[in-house]
């Protein structure tokens, strides 16, 4: 029989006996993926129910016939048991699902099984996938990556606490580093990093990595580390964490993974404004327009929409990202660069040089061609916000001839209308998600994020604001009439 590899552990590829086994119907994907990574028999009904919910019974299940046709053709026959009530994927020893492989590796807990795990995640469950019409595939995609998330930091702690252990240095910064990188607020991982850089001699490192955990609570969340942070710092300060001789590892050995989502030991720097809300909904738009903006050929991402849709947010959410997240994407920075407040496309140049901190020009020289020349050997990222008033003359002309003078620069802006400039990748942005009128459920509506953002604004003027079966209908047909904005 064929060879069958399903991997859904970063962007899912399916491929037979060595052979990339594609499909243009998302929805095969979709219901393979849920068949093959809960491993369990599944009615018809309910799979019909999951995948085509705003279909009746009758043409949801007609649906579901042609899709696991669909998927027969994909990968052939025998991998599917399809009976008269119910389906299942046939776990059998030519299909190798690397979720399962994943777990059994992270359930096995010796560094063998956890180095397997580790090595087999590229990146997080199915990611940029989405099923805009089928809200529940897309929830259960959402939880399945967030618990693969959290077995895989435990994995990578576990490798790095043991390698520490064993003297072998560089492999627990490493896998300690990849910890960090999943979250970059998780405190118990900046000080497993202070201690291995202080048990390495390295306390300067140490104290550095303090710096970047206070100014990342800062930046992120207002607020300063735990106690058992600032006590770490206090002891490697005063010594009690000293060198220790590195020792060989015995036994098996840990293997250093070298990694693109390392994070540095100092901040990159960074100039975006603090938000003072709570980032509400938008996770397949945000996954959307990540995986746009991660294609080195999109240089310009333009976010257009409606104003209140909600677009300067997803570009922040979306330049965070960037910010000590990725080593090596912009080392050069991340710069915000607000164009509301100009009155004309002349003032943009003025706007970059102060948003870039560049405010000393030779008179001899042009300002706009310095400007060119010091982004030439830049690699940073520009978040142009509010840019639909200035789309004439040197209002697009100057980014453009930014993209063309700058190879390492990229372009994040927001609009109500599209630049049109050459090279532009455009993403509409819509209202938030908005409930049907005959939802009933108080709970289901808490769902859905336009009703989210409702209730967390009207607690911010009544903190004792709550949804209730006696306004749920209320907001509901406010967040309707207002498009989800």
């Amino acid at each position: 029989m064929a060879q069958l590899r399903l991997c859904f552990l970063g962007a899912a590829q399916i491929n037979l006996d060595g052979q990339a086994a594609g499909t243009d119907r998302r929805k095969a994907v979709a219901l393979l993926a849920y068949l093959a990574v809960t491993a369990l028999p599944h009615s018809r009904e309910s799979l019909a129910a999951r995948f085509w919910p705003e279909a009746d019974q009758s043409r949801a299940l007609a649906y579901l016939r042609r899709t696991l046709w669909e998927i027969n053709q994909m990968i052939g026959e025998g991998w599917l048991l399809v009976e008269r009530d119910q389906v299942t994927f046939l776990p059998q020893p030519d299909a190798w699902v690397d979720v399962a492989a994943f777990q059994s590796g992270c359930a096995a807990g010796d560094e063998t099984g956890l180095e397997t795990a580790v090595a087999l995640y590229r990146g997080d469950f199915m990611v940029g996938f989405t099923l805009r019409d089928a809200p529940d595939f897309d929830a259960w995609q959402y939880d399945q990556a967030e618990r693969l998330r959290r077995q895989f930091g435990d994995a990578l702690q576990r490798l790095a606490q043991g390698a520490g252990e064993k003297g072998a240095w560089e492999t627990a910064v490493s896998h300690a580093r990849r910890w960090l990188s999943l979250d970059l607020l998780n405190e118990a991982a900046h000080r497993l990093l202070m201690r291995l850089y202080a048990q390495m001699g390295q306390r300067a490192e140490a104290i550095r990595q303090y710096d970047f955990c206070v100014q990342t609570l800062a930046e992120e969340l207002g607020i300063a580390p735990e106690p058992e942070t600032t006590t770490l710092l206090g002891q490697i300060k005063a010594g009690q964490w000293a060198a220790t001789p590195t020792q060989p590892p015995s036994g098996a050995r840990i293997a250093v993974v070298e990694e693109e989502t390392a994070v540095p030991s100092k901040p990159s720097r960074s100039y975006l404004p603090a938000q003072l809300t709570p980032f509400v909904g938008r996770q397949d738009e945000l996954a959307e327009i990540s995986r746009l903006f991660a294609d080195p050929a999109c240089r310009l991402l333009t976010l257009v929409g409606p104003g209140g849709s909600g677009k300067t947010r997803l570009a922040l959410q979306l330049a965070r990202r960037y910010v000590n997240g990725e080593r090596a994407v912009f080392p050069d920075g991340v710069y915000f660069v607000p164009l509301a407040p100009l009155t004309a496309p002349d003032f943009i140049l003025a706007a970059l040089t102060s948003a870039l901190r560049l405010n000393f020009f030779a008179e001899s020289e042009i300002p706009r061609q310095q400007l060119l020349d010091i982004l030439r050997h830049q690699s940073l990222l520009l978040v142009l916000d509010n840019f639909e008033h200035l789309l004439s003359g040197e209002g697009v002309q100057l980014p453009a001839d930014i993209l063309t003078a700058a190879p390492g620069v990229k372009i994040l802006a927001t609009s109500r209308l599209r630049l049109n400039v050459r090279g532009e990748q455009v993403y509409q942005v819509a209202g938030m998600k908005t409930p049907p009128p005959e939802l009933a459920a108080q709970a289901s509506a808490a769902d859905y994020s336009a009703v989210r953002l409702f209730v967390q604004s009207a607690r911010r003027v009544s903190p004792d604001f709550a949804l209730t079966p006696d306004n749920q209908m209320a907001i509901i047909r406010i967040c309707q009439l207002v498009n989800g904005l």
